[in-house]
């Protein structure tokens, strides 16, 4: 199988962690390049990728529409095993 190869340049120096999610989402974005996710073990796979290159606890949300396409995945907050910061406004009373 011959293919181009995807070369990558970057403006300016980075560190191991940006390189880690430089990697994580080049991995994501060819394993699921029409954004669906088919079943619940491709939504496993991707979360993986997404936040495999956090040392920290996520709490975070994935937007899909009707047909299982990735609309958005937004990180809320950040925290450690036991507590995350957040702010009483940033949850909506319905």
């Amino acid at each position: 199988m011959q293919g181009q190869q995807s070369l990558y340049e970057f403006e300016h120096p980075v560190n191991d962690a940006q390189i880690l999610e430089a990697a994580a989402y080049i991995v994501a974005k060819k394993q699921f390049s029409d954004g669906i996710l088919s079943s619940p073990n491709d939504c496993e796979e991707y979360l993986k990728h997404k936040l495999a290159i956090h040392e920290h606890e996520v709490f975070a949300v994935l937007f899909l529409d009707s047909q299982n396409r990735i609309l958005e995945f937004k990180e809320l907050f950040r925290g450690t095993i036991n507590a995350a910061s957040t702010l009483e406004k940033s949850f909506k009373r319905c």
